[in-house]
């Protein structure tokens, strides 16, 4: 048991604190506890380790535990809580002491697994305070040699208030409580208890003042879920990776399909015709699903399977039993082809291609087309050499001797320029985005894409310029946003179209959302006027409401909502 010692300081920096220690804590031990850890055991410690899972889930959404990740300024009673009270998991009420005088005490046991493969049997009183269940969970991970963080130190006592209305004491939770739970609502009427998240739109401060902390519990303990059957299944078929992302199915609904997956591998592994199936990865997309044959869906370039999640278990296994040891040699013959063609390509000094140039793949160009594209580039950049090495003059598609463009390098920057190859259909010559980088079509001639490069060399290494000192800019946004709020981590949302520009607007008025002087009547607005509440009050609770969490940034057209990760999805035109 560790030392209770209070400190001051800011209350957001130790709900910070907290909070992440609370979230780091919970994540490594489920990792090690999953029943999906645990399938070459037995039935009754797998459901052992299941009815933890849940157990400990529903503990960590309960008021004290809510409270201690979340309440900004404490007060004594509720710091004492946190150290010393017993809380019922099944009822939600105090523990009352029994006929004989001893408190009734809620242990589960359960198992761990250590790195020689021995089980290490531990239990855990979930009726405890929170501390002794933090405690207890940090000495089982100590127990099998993993390092945990260390434990924040618990605030200085807020000064109690008896005359403070309930809503003021409990800040941390719905200021408006009577909005979801109407017992007055007409019952004949549209009940918008359920479509709270919907009718807000792209209002944050409404959104984060109806924002429930059990959800986001719920959705980081689902995504852990879906993160163990993931690394379940990669080991189990040995694939170098698997990803779901493309899907957009929540973290529950993946976690069924990734079990589903191991489950086919236990009943139809002697079925396969390779052990393991490293080094492909596994891509679920329901995309060309009634195009592509079971072949057809073994990508010997880009070194991918791609299952449809529609699909029946028979039809994935028609496609995992068409993977062959020739596949496997395919694979690593065209990745070892492609490896060396970049390398001659980037350290190319010929003059063909500008310096400072990397050659990398697009979204809508197949592995196939950029293989083939890579290979045709190096072979024109050999017939080049084999031509005398005269840089000065080059060779069409017609034989026809051409100059080469002279290119102006800038030297006082270290500048990168992407060299995008896309598919035939989206590029059929050079164009220069926005960002810096030349996109080029794999269907166009080599010595096209060579003369359209260095034709636009320098129209896009001052797009780059521009791009990379917007970049640093908005690195120092994020970095005073996650700052000034107390976040987690703060980024772009992964396959969104969001251009810098958008993301600096977005990270400038959440930054005037923190300065509540500015815009203390918009706020009132929201959290309800009240000649008697300061608006160092308010402030006070969207920091509280956000610290701790972790924020990413989409296109316009959606709305605020929560994550699949837990995490704060907001886009980037918020209001």
């Amino acid at each position: 048991m560790q030392r209770i010692i209070r400190t001051g300081g800011s209350g957001s920096t130790n709900t910070h604190k907290r909070s992440s220690y609370v979230s780091n804590l919970r994540r490594a031990f489920l990792l090690r506890a999953h029943p999906d850890r645990f399938r070459r055991h037995s039935q009754t410690i797998r459901k052992a380790q299941g009815d933890l899972i849940s157990s400990i889930s529903e503990r960590l959404s309960k008021p004290d535990f809510i409270s201690y990740t979340s309440a900004a300024h404490p007060t004594a009673t509720e710091i004492q809580s946190w150290e010393n009270s017993r809380f019922t998991i099944n009822t939600g009420v105090r523990h009352t002491r029994g006929s004989g005088g001893k408190e009734k005490k809620r242990v589960v046991r359960y198992y761990l697994e250590r790195k020689d493969g021995t089980l290490l049997k531990r239990s855990i009183d979930l009726d405890g305070s929170v501390l002794n269940v933090l405690d207890c969970i940090d000495d089982d991970l100590k127990a099998l040699g993993v390092a945990t963080p260390p434990r924040p130190l618990l605030p200085a006592a807020a000064p109690e208030d008896n005359h403070r209305t309930q809503d003021e004491k409990y800040s941390w939770r719905d200021p408006h409580p009577h909005q979801h739970h109407d017992s007055n609502a007409p019952t004949n009427g549209i009940n918008h208890r359920y479509d709270v998240i919907s009718r807000q739109g792209r209002n944050l401060t409404h959104f984060l003042s109806h924002l429930d902390q059990s959800d986001v519990l719920t959705a980081k303990s689902q995504r852990l879920d879906a993160s163990a059957a993931a690394l379940v299944a990669r080991r189990t078929y040995g694939f170098q990776s698997i990803d779901g992302t493309r899907m957009g199915w929540s973290s529950a609904s993946l976690t069924k399909l990734l079990q589903t997956l191991t489950s086919l591998h236990d009943d139809h592994s002697h079925t396969f015709l390779v052990s393991s199936f490293y080094p492909f990865r596994l891509l679920f997309s329901p995309e060309d699903s009634f195009t592509l044959t079971g072949s057809e869906r073994i990508d010997v370039f880009g070194g991918t399977i791609c299952l449809n999640p529609t699909w029946t278990p028979t039809q994935w296994l028609d496609v995992l039993q068409a993977v062959t040891p020739d596949s496997m040699t395919m694979l690593k013959r065209n990745q070892r082809l492609l490896s060396r063609g970049l390398e001659t390509l980037h350290s190319d000094e010929s003059g063909w291609l500008p310096p400072n140039t990397r050659i990398i793949r697009g979204y809508s160009c197949s592995s196939a087309e950029y293989h083939g594209c890579v290979l045709r580039m190096v072979s024109y950049l050999h017939l080049l050499e084999s031509d005398g090495h005269d840089v000065g003059l080059i060779r069409n598609r017609d034989t026809h001797v051409v100059p080469v463009v002279t290119v102006t390098t800038p030297t006082t920057e270290d500048i990168t320029i992407p060299i995008v190859i896309e598919s035939p259909q989206s590029c059929r010559r050079a164009v220069v985005t926005s960002q810096g980088s030349i996109r080029v079509g794999s269907g166009m001639d080599a010595h096209d894409i060579g003369s359209g490069v260095a034709q636009r060399y320098n129209q896009a290494a001052t797009a780059k310029r521009d791009e990379t000192h917007k970049l640093d800019q908005v690195s120092l946004l994020f970095a005073s946003v996650q700052n000034r709020f107390r976040l987690t981590r703060i980024r772009k949302m992964e396959h969104s179209i969001v251009t810098t520009d958008q993301i600096r607007d977005c990270l400038n008025r959440l930054l005037e959302l923190g300065d509540i002087h500015q815009h203390e009547n918009e706020h009132e607005n929201v959290w309800g006027s009240n000649p008697g509440v300061r608006p160092e009050t308010t402030k006070q609770r969207i920091l509280g409401r956000l610290a701790g969490h972790s924020v990413r940034i989409t296109s316009t057209g959606n709305f605020c909502h929560l994550g699949d990760d837990g995490s704060i999805v907001i886009p980037w035109d918020w209001r």
